[in-house]
């Protein structure tokens, strides 16, 4: 079972990996309907 404070560990990381995905995105990869293709 997952702590509180291992929970909001996890949610800081993801946030951390999501600010660094946004911030390598180029004008271009901002046009494309999906990042995953």
């Amino acid at each position: 079972m997952t702590t509180d404070a291992e929970t909001w560990a996890l949610v800081d990381d993801q946030r951390r990996r999501t600010i660094a995905l946004l911030g390598s995105l180029s004008p271009a990869d901002w046009d494309a309907p999906s990042l995953c293709s």
